[in-house]
């Protein structure tokens, strides 16, 4: 996960290169366009992987709680629900910022 945080970080930053710094030379603002481009197709990668793991928690709750009835506890079903709901806030906030990185000369369409 530190890989896709890494990732995320890098796709940030470049993103707010690209819309904040004013560049007086044709070639770097091509190359920071190329740049923020190939970070476009690449900063995703902590959203995927955030979402798959929220579908293991639920998949490992449904499960469980079909598979081990015996052993099912409500700490334990607390304890999955709540990681499952912070992942999906955690989610939710990725989804939007990557959309806004994805092209930050737009206007977000969620105003």
């Amino acid at each position: 996960m530190a890989y896709y945080v890494y990732l995320l970080i890098a796709f940030a930053i470049v993103s707010v290169l690209t819309l904040r710094v004013t560049f007086r030379s044709f070639h770097l603002i091509g190359k920071s366009r190329e740049l923020h481009a190939f970070f476009v197709n690449v900063g995703g990668s902590l959203l995927t992987a955030c979402r798959a793991a929220l579908g293991a928690m639920i998949g490992y709750l449904g499960v469980w709680c079909y598979r081990a009835v015996e052993d099912v506890s409500a700490g334990g079903v607390y304890a999955v629900v709540s990681y499952a709901s912070l992942t999906l806030m955690f989610c939710i906030g990725l989804a939007w910022t990557d959309e806004t990185l994805r092209d930050p000369h737009a206007v977000s369409s969620y105003r």
